[in-house]
């Protein structure tokens, strides 16, 4: 997509970007056995900010959306230029000032194993968060879908792993404790190139044990590209990490494409687990990700537990372990070495 940002004296007239448009249209272009039709969408600005990254982020969107409504021509930027876009807007000059502020701040969640046997050491997933200039937290749900918008979730999603391993570098007594630290890479990042050099520059910084590192790709972002996604799975594998493959289920062939994506968890997604009743379609289809599961070597992880009666029912279905609400709620990292440890501890002086 190119974008062509003139000062509006200098614009040319409505009539001959029409022309532009509908010649352009009319452009086919021969590639391999058959052609390809090239769409023209134009937008303007009637009231450009002084600030050009602003304005091209404005422009940029405004294109964007016009395709994504498929409106052909030129279109006035303020027609598709809504209130949630220019929210989002607002969002990227935040989410870059939090940056540089040293605002971002990571948040633990335990995956509980439901078998002794499972697994021994600390299992939880790292969680982004973010505090405003009063120090006060603002939700994922505020600013992940204006990262997302405007692509800056490859940038979030490095802050995040260059400071986990960092913390866990610096933190050795609490490390030695981890059995699996699990870290999510957006749809955005699985198809970054860079991403595995990233993460092998940041062992190289601060290292650690990367089997103690685990990174979960959501499935259905995953087949988007399978073929950089199975690129980016083999490089994590090839350090040492481990892979985890979320939301598992939502896929129309999701056990299909296990062959093709090596992993070492499943993740089941949350819309079969939420409802889960005996003898019911969601018993049934959880019961069959575990059978698959359990053949290919992999180990299961229910999300969205939210009582006791769904945690032992996952138990009785063989599913490895729970995560959610009514197993543990999101706290800062520190915080939560320090409870897992602290009762850690009172297990040991209860038995002794």
């Amino acid at each position: 997509m190119y974008i062509l940002m003139v000062p509006l004296d200098e614009a040319l007239t409505l009539v001959e970007l029409e022309r532009i448009a509908e010649a352009v249209a009319e452009v086919r272009v021969p590639w391999e056995s058959h052609f390809l039709d090239i769409r023209c969408n134009m937008v303007f600005l009637r009231q450009p900010s002084e600030d050009y990254e602003v304005s091209l982020h404005r422009a940029t969107a405004a294109v964007q959306e016009a395709g994504a409504r498929r409106l052909p021509g030129l279109m006035p930027a303020e027609q598709v230029y809504g209130e949630e876009i220019h929210a989002g807007l607002h969002w990227i000059s935040r989410l870059q000032q939090a940056l540089q502020e040293g605002r971002f701040t990571l948040f633990a969640q335990k995956i509980l194993p439901l078998s002794p046997q499972t697994e021994t050491g600390l299992h939880f997933e790292i969680l982004l968060r973010l505090r405003d200039e009063a120090g006060k937290l603002v939700s994922p749900g505020e600013f992940i879908p204006a990262a997302e918008h405007f692509r800056m979730m490859p940038m979030l999603d490095h802050w995040v792993i260059a400071s986990t391993i960092e913390w866990l570098a610096n933190h050795p007594h609490y490390r030695q404790q981890v059995a699996k630290c699990a870290l999510n890479l957006s749809g955005q990042t699985i198809v970054d190139a860079s991403v595995v050099d990233f993460v092998h520059q940041s062992l190289m910084r601060h290292p650690i044990e990367t089997d103690k590192l685990c990174f979960e790709i959501t499935e259905t972002s995953a087949l988007g590209d399978l073929g950089r996604a199975r690129a980016l799975v083999q490089g994590l594998r090839g350090l040492g990490c481990k892979i985890a493959l979320d939301d598992f289920g939502k896929g129309f062939s999701s056990f299909d494409y296990l062959k093709r994506l090596p992993a070492d968890f499943l993740k089941i997604d949350g819309s079969f687990v939420r409802n889960l009743a005996p003898h019911s379609v969601d018993e049934s289809i959880v019961k069959a990700m575990v059978d698959v599961a359990q053949a290919t070597g992999l180990q299961t992880i229910a999300e969205y537990v939210e009582t006791p009666a769904l945690q032992a029912h996952l138990q009785q279905l063989g599913v490895d372990f729970a995560q959610g609400y009514g197993v543990a709620r999101p706290m800062p990292l520190e915080q939560f070495f320090q409870q897992e440890l602290g009762e850690l501890a009172d297990c040991v002086s209860e038995k002794n």
